[in-house]
């Protein structure tokens, strides 16, 4: 299993779900908003990158309050898609090992950092994925279509 410490939370390799255990996984509650509404109702502060390519525009926020407090932005463009979550670091528990755990999806998990911060880059098929801590809360990056550098660019431009 391959793990890697961001400082609070420990993100976690974890194979892709079958597909009859994602459909027995509970929904969450979520609200399709701007960003302006997701701030309101968030606990926990965030803002958006000041860095997204060109060609990708705002489509959606969503706030997400079960079973835990959680925003996301969405972003597209002809060429792929890209989905920022953010969460507080109080929404994960410690495990029976006392690691506070973030499952992430997919084939291989690499250490880097983020502006001198523990990170981990995902991958998974042609998808992309990084993951920090910044702030008080986990920071995770979603991207299909861009390359590994665009990726870090925008993490490095989330205040």
């Amino acid at each position: 299993m391959a793990e890697i410490t961001l400082g609070q939370v420990t993100a976690t390799l974890a194979a892709r779900p079958s597909p009859a255990v994602a459909a027995s996984a509970p929904t969450r509650q979520s609200a399709v908003l701007n960003v302006s509404e997701a701030k309101a109702r968030a606990s926990f502060s965030f803002e958006e990158p000041d860095y997204v390519p060109d060609d990708f525009g705002f489509d959606e926020a969503a706030f997400v309050d079960s079973p835990g407090e959680m925003v996301l932005l969405r972003y597209s463009s002809q060429r792929g898609s890209l989905v920022l979550v953010f969460a507080p670091l109080s929404r994960f528990q410690r495990g029976e090992d006392g690691k506070r755990r973030y499952l992430v999806v997919g084939e291989s998990l690499v250490e880097l950092t983020v502006e001198g911060a523990p990170a981990a880059l995902a991958q998974q098929g042609g998808a992309l994925g990084i993951v920090w801590e910044k702030g008080g809360r986990l920071n995770h990056i979603l991207g299909q279509g861009i390359s590994e550098f665009e990726l870090g660019r925008i993490a490095a431009s989330v205040r």
